[in-house]
Formats: structure tokens, sequence, C-alpha cells
């Protein structure tokens, strides 16, 4: 088997259009989009606060990665006790402090994607007596795995505009997705349905239905760590002796689960013989297994080659080591109909028959070249005779000719002859021969490269359509395949992770760093492992408070003016322009920089620092960064 991790705009260009859908429980509730925008791949789950221990049908069994704040004054030596987080909910508790985490195990039956809530966290938060509704409450992301090394985190939501003081009160509707929602004695529910847009759950690395890991990160309240839309998230702070998250326990309400299905799974080749081929078997397959998953432990990973991309899942290369490369490839069709998702996203039903074939591309072939017939050529160009010459800087009348001369004088060795274009034009000055009426000689030229044109290149906006083919010609973006044409989705937003890959790749001519562990949700093994870690070499990224760089988060235009200004070195003259609405002092300097670069633009005197920054306008961006300093070199 061989496995590679590619960058997205790649991914774009190779992969099907995956969709969200499946997820239509009332507990689920999706984020409104931004006027003229596509919704962001992003669910947010409103939590219940209300389970309590006897809701529960297990506990988790042990615990590992117990990471607490280090400073003995933030958590005390007698709060930094994991263990008490194990086993059935009894009041006792473990203090994670300021950015600290842990991480529980379930080995007893697991965590499974049942009806409604799968398990609860349980917090040692207190309400405030005068206002109902509102209470103490330390909050921290939640995470869940199946094999402790792949996560998936749940997208959260919080409301609450200010700072909270060291012991103030928050409005628990404020907050969605995050743990410590709930007071004392109750748990806070979170429902797995809620992962499935999730890329590490639709690549099958984090299996809903067998979850045997939780990971609880404290928030440290001071607004530095965002929830999904970017917004701060504020809860109590600064406390001392007890700060950040206060583990009680986590219980399960769904255990871990199998049911199976009967399929099919067919590999054909139609326009190609190959060694191997049709495949065919008939399987049974667990309940949340995807194709692409069916498809690995069917033919085996000896026999498969892939590409995993991020926030989309795997692509197949090659099946029995036959290789398709983009325009080909392979095709998954189910029940005779070709896929509208991914392979990654297709969740295997009962009875489904899933038919992998190779697309190949046809060839457009040149129409046959008709032999033009032999071009009559004029008598040799005579010469003077040996020793006469023209007198400098006279010519004979027009249409007069020459006699003929016997004795042509001879070609000088140490002097380069002539051709017959540098003859005929030397014969033609002198008036020597009659120009034959004929067309002139075609010059071959080179196959024209022709740009990309877009299925939903209609859809962007008309300040933007040049600019998207230039990226596209460029090697910047790419589309991706859905139907028979190729989709760019202007609309879409741009990632942190692709933004920073882009730019690496602009600034430094693709050389990405030996991946390593900077940031805690960026793995080696990711697609932008290498271009962020890059970034961070060359001081381009600092990424979050938490220790996260967050890849998979929008990109907004405050940051990306950032990363451009660091990457080019550039600095804002006192002309530059400046702009009201910018008030983070990290990148007001940056921002009139490439305003004043003509990278980016303001709006009317706004710069809209927080504005996501969409597929279309990126392409705009990145033209002017390669038109500006690269293209240049």
């Amino acid at each position: 088997m061989k496995k590679n991790w590619v960058s997205s705009w790649l991914a774009l260009l190779l992969l099907a259009v995956t969709t969200l859908g499946g997820l239509g429980q009332a507990s689920v509730a999706y984020a409104e989009p931004e006027q003229g925008a596509e919704a962001p791949e992003v669910v947010v789950f409103d939590n219940s606060i209300n389970k309590t221990p006897a809701d529960m049908i297990a506990w988790a069994t042990g615990f590992r990665d117990y990471i607490p704040n280090e400073s003995l004054t933030n958590v005390s030596l007698g709060f930094r006790t994991p263990e008490r987080a194990v086993g059935p909910h009894n009041g006792q508790l473990v203090v994670l402090g300021d950015l600290g985490e842990i991480t529980l195990e379930f080995e007893d039956g697991g965590i499974g994607n049942g009806p409604g809530e799968d398990f609860a966290v349980f917090e040692n938060g207190f309400g405030n007596p005068q206002q109902p509704g509102w209470g103490f409450l330390e909050l921290a992301y939640v995470e869940v795995s199946t094999d402790g090394e792949n996560w998936a985190r749940f997208d959260s939501e919080s409301l609450t505009e200010n700072p909270v003081g060291g012991f103030s009160y928050t409005n628990q509707s404020n907050v969605k997705g995050l743990a410590g929602k709930a007071l004392s004695g109750y748990g806070t529910g979170f429902d797995l349905e809620a992962l499935k847009h999730k890329p590490e759950v639709k690549a099958g690395l984090v299996k809903l239905n067998d979850i045997h890991f939780v990971r609880i990160v404290d928030i440290m309240g001071d607004g530095a760590q965002k929830d999904s839309y970017g917004n701060p998230i504020y809860d109590p702070h600064p406390t001392t002796g007890s700060a950040g998250f206060d583990l009680t326990g986590i219980g399960v309400l769904n255990k871990a689960f199998t049911v199976t299905y009967n399929a099919t799974i067919e590999v054909v080749s139609p326009d190609l013989a190959h060694e191997g081929l049709p495949f065919t078997a008939a399987l049974e397959v667990e309940e949340g297994a995807t194709a692409f998953e069916v498809l690995l432990t069917t033919v085996g990973e000896d026999e498969l080659e892939y590409q995993v991309f991020e926030g989309l899942g795997a692509f197949v290369t090659s099946i029995f080591g036959l290789s398709a490369t983009y325009p080909d490839w392979w095709q998954l069709y189910v029940n005779d109909e070709l896929s509208e998702v991914g392979a990654s996203s297709y969740l295997v039903q009962e009875g489904d028959e899933l038919r992998w074939s190779l697309y190949i591309e046809p060839k457009e072939t040149e129409p046959p070249v008709t032999p033009e017939p032999p071009v009559t050529t004029e008598p040799p160009v005579t010469t003077e005779p040996p020793g006469t010459t023209e007198p400098p800087g006279t010519t004979e009348p027009p249409g007069t000719t020459e006699p003929p001369v016997t004795n042509p004088s001879p070609v000088i060795p140490s002097q380069p002859s002539p051709t017959d274009e540098e003859q005929t034009e030397e014969a033609e000055q002198e008036g020597s021969v009659e120009t034959p009426e004929e067309e002139a000689p075609v010059t071959p030229q080179p196959p024209a490269v022709e740009a990309p044109r877009f299925a939903d290149q209609t859809q962007a906006s008309a300040w933007a359509q040049e600019a998207i083919l230039r990226a596209a010609e460029l090697g910047i973006f790419a589309g991706k395949p859905a139907g028979d044409g190729v989709v760019f989705d202007p609309k879409g937003t741009a990632t942190r992770a692709e933004f920073t890959k882009i730019l690496v790749a602009l600034a430094y001519g693709d050389s990405a760093a030996e991946p390593v562990v900077d940031f805690s949700d960026v793995s080696v093994t990711a697609w932008y492992a290498g271009y962020v870690a890059k970034a961070k070499q060359e001081s381009l990224i600092n990424g979050f408070a938490d220790g996260t760089f967050q890849p998979g988060a929008a990109i907004t235009r405050q940051d990306a003016a950032v990363i451009i200004a660091r990457a080019f070195k550039l600095g804002a003259s006192a002309a530059a322009p400046s702009f009201g609405d910018v008030t983070a002092a990290y990148a007001e300097d940056a921002i009139r920089a490439v305003a004043e670069a003509g990278i980016m633009q303001g709006y009317n005197g706004s710069f809209r620092p927080q504005d996501q920054i969409t597929r279309e306008e990126l392409a705009v961006v990145a033209v002017r960064v390669y038109d500006a300093f690269v293209g240049l070199k």
C-alpha cells in the first residue's frame, strides 16, 4: 500500500465534490452563512445540560496524557489527581489548569454513535442564585478518537462578548459545543453525529461507532482561544489554585456497537485489459463503513494506492497495479449510479452494489496534416564574377536582372554559408530575383496550453474571473471534478492550512520543511505539515495561545495580511493607508503594508479584518503576490 498526503489545491482538482448530509436531527444546528457566501463546513451542537450520573451506562476506565498547567499557583499539587476522573462520578476532581489537557480511556465497550447524545462530561461549575441560567462555567474543547492518534474536535460557538472576571458568571445559553456548560452534578451531553462532516471521520480515521478516547483541552478564558467561527471564548479568568477546567468524570450514554450489511464490490477497467480484473466479491460490512474502507479491506492494502486530502478524504490512484492520473481516475458507482460524493464520504447501506471503474479521458487527436505540393524554386542565385563589386549604395532598377554568370565566386571557408532565406533576401535587394507568388511558410508553433474552464465560472464575481484562470494556469489553484466538468467553488472559504501552503509555495518555491510537531493539532502526516513547519521556521505564523494552529479554520483577512507581509518583508510607509476597524496591534502595520503594495484593498475606509477570505478572493490575492514578488524573480 502506498498512501500520500497532498495539497488542498490538488485535492480540489482530483476529488469529486463531497457534500454534508445525513445530519438531520433536531439537536444539530447549522451556522448561518454570511450574506452571499456558502455555508462553512461547521456543525455546532447545542448540548444538553441535564444529564445525571444515573443516566450513564458506563464510565471511563483509565487515563493518559495528563498535562496540567506547570505553575503550582495555577494548579495546586492536591488537585493534580487524574485518577479521580476515572470511574463513576463521585464529586472528586482533577484540575487541568490554564490550557491543560487530559485523555480518558473507554475500554469497556467504548462509545458509539447511537440515538441522541452519546456521552457526557461532568465539571463542578455552580450557578448564580440571583440569576437563573447563569453559572460559574469553566470551559474546554472536547475531542474524540478511535485509536488515540487521530482526533476529531467538536465545533463550538461562544456568544459571550466581553471578558469574564475571575469568579464571575456566564450565560449558559451563550455556550455551545464546549464542555463545562452544565453545573455541578450534571453532565454536558455530546452527540457524535455532529462530527460526521469532519475530515478525519470522512477518511475513516475516526470511527463514530467505535470511540475509545475522549480528550479535554482547557480554554484559558481570556479570549485568546476561539470558537469555530473565530469568536473569542471567555470564561472566568484569571483564577488560581484550581484554575481552568475541573473534570469530575465522563460517562457513556451509548456504547460502541456493530451492525452489518450485505454488499457487493466490483473492480473493472472497461477500456483497458489488466491482470486480475474484473474483480468481484460479496461481503458483510459494518454499519458506518465507507465505500473506501470496503475497497481497502476487500482488495488489500498491498494492492491499493491512494492519497488523502484534507477535508475531502481518500482518492484512489491505483488498484491491482493499474494506475490512473488526472484526467483519468477511478470512479465509484453505487447501484449503477455515479456517486455524488467521495468514497470516503459514502456510507455503505444494505444491499449496495459498489463498482470501481477506471475512467479514461478520451484523448483529443490532431486532424491529419495534408501534405503541401512541392514549392517550385527559382534557379540558383547568381553572383558577380570574382573581383567585381557593386558600387556602394547602388541598386538595379526594379524588374531588371543580371545576365547569367558561368563562374560563381567560391564561398570563403572562414565565413558561414548564407541560408536560402538570406540569399533570397539579398537577391531581392539587388533586384536579381523575381519573387514567386506563394504563401509565406508557416512557422510551427508550440501547442497552446488551454486555461482551465470551470463549470461554475459564471458564479465567480466579475472582478475575480481573470485571476481565477491565471491562478489555475500558474498552478496555484485548480478545480475539482463534478459530473462531466470541473468546478472552482469560488464562494467557498479558504482554510488556514490552504492559505499557508500557497504563501509558502509562492515565497519559497514550494519548499516545504521537514514536518515537525510545532502545534498540537497538526499531525506530521498531514498534507500541509511541511508547509506549516516551513511557515513556523520562517516566523510567518505563531499559532494560538493553546498551542494549536487550527488548520481547518477559515483564514481571516487580517491573518492573511500578516502572513503576506512577513513572507515578503513588507513594511508600511508613513503614506500607507490606515483603516478605522483594525484594532489588533499585531496586524495593523501588516494590513497597511499590503494595502500600500496593492495586494489587498479596503472597503471605503474599512478593512473588515475578521472577514473570512473566499477562494475567489484568495485567487486574486495570490495572483497579485505572484505578479509583485514572484514573477519578477
